[in-house]
């Protein structure tokens, strides 16, 4: 059984301290607001905030919502009695509203918890939208300095096999009667409504395209076939590959990603929409075979058969803005990801 439940990688953590030099002190006495504080990318951004309010001495005020408060004090004891943490407990879509005044808001929950007598469709784009609409009420009432709203790469729509790369002026064609568009509709819409909300009110909103991403608390039973990968490499020494293998992704490793994050919520000037992940394409097959010589698993298996005529599936960003813009970049590469990973797990059991 591999063990999740102990602290990010230190080293990880100090890292992103040691890259925002100049960012950390301007968060002293601050109150934030994060959804989706609790999940994968939540939790670094948290750690890594808690790490430098120690450090720092910063007095920072940290509110996390969170559907199931218990659950994730469980899942994370050992940020269970930092006094700058505040639980707020509720859903993304009718949470009751606190009091007082947010400088800043991180708007990153993940679809809410998945309904009886609906589509996946309908869940991934109604409970979207709503939870952004309900954060549009907070920011009503918290009139905060800045907002980061953590969107994804989905909002391109499928991305043309003859294009390498997708950057942000990439036109976002998605077709409304597919019911696999309806997740990247959500996040085009809660997009719109809160840059018309941000124009109205004044506060500096950044948008962050996520794409692919790899390291520590990526869930390993899920859609993420790079914690399949790991997850099958460390507890059975094989690994499958669902489909032929053909579909082409990039990664960025966990702890970039909470700088690059950070980085936007500081630097980025107000309506800035960016591209967040790697642009080292690799796939499915071939990142499955580079796990395995990392993390020594003994074959990787192929569930279907290669179906030459159709193009593979892509999915691989351009970051050149958030490099040139906000001066960023990927400290770790793909193998440094997938050990750190593998060894974060194993160091927990």
């Amino acid at each position: 059984m591999l063990n999740e439940n102990h602290p990010l990688p230190a080293d990880d953590l100090d890292e992103i301290f040691r890259s925002l030099p100049d960012f950390w002190p301007g968060l002293a006495g601050k109150r934030i607001f994060v959804t989706g504080g609790t999940g994968f990318l939540g939790s670094w951004l948290t750690e890594s905030l808690l790490l430098a309010n120690r450090r720092l001495g910063l007095k920072v005020e940290l509110h996390l919502l969170s559907r199931d408060p218990v659950g994730f004090l469980r899942r994370r004891p050992h940020l269970a009695g930092d006094p700058s943490i505040k639980i707020w407990p509720g859903d993304v879509r009718d949470f009751d509203l606190p009091d007082g005044e947010f400088s800043l808001v991180i708007h990153a929950a993940a679809d809410a918890t998945r309904g009886r007598g609906r589509t996946p469709a309908e869940i991934l784009g109604r409970d979207q939208v709503d939870g952004t609409s309900r954060v549009l009420d907070l920011l009503e009432r918290c009139r905060p300095e800045g907002v980061l709203y953590v969107s994804s790469g989905a909002v391109y729509g499928t991305q043309p096999s003859e294009l390498g790369h997708m950057t942000e002026a990439q036109p976002c064609a998605l077709d409304p009667n597919s019911d696999r568009a309806g997740y990247g509709l959500a996040k085009l819409h809660s997009e719109h409504l809160l840059a018309q909300h941000a124009n109205r009110v004044g506060y500096r909103l950044t948008v962050a395209r996520c794409f692919a991403f790899a390291g520590p608390l990526l869930p390993l039973n899920g859609p993420f076939a790079i914690g399949n990968f790991v997850r099958d490499a460390l507890t059975h020494g094989e690994i499958r590959v669902e489909g032929d293998g053909t579909a082409v992704r990039s990664y960025l490793y966990a702890a970039d990603l909470a700088t690059w994050l950070w980085t936007m919520l500081w630097r980025a000037s107000a309506g800035s929409v960016y591209n967040v992940g790697g642009d080292s394409a690799i796939d499915m097959y071939t990142l499955a075979q580079r796990v395995a010589d990392l993390l020594c698993a003994k074959r990787v298996t192929l569930a279907g058969a290669v179906n030459p005529p159709q193009p593979p599936s892509r999915y691989v960003p351009c970051v050149d803005k958030a490099r040139r813009d906000l001066h960023v970049s990927a400290t770790f590469d793909l193998d440094d990801a997938i050990r750190r990973h593998g060894a974060w797990l194993m160091s927990g059991k």
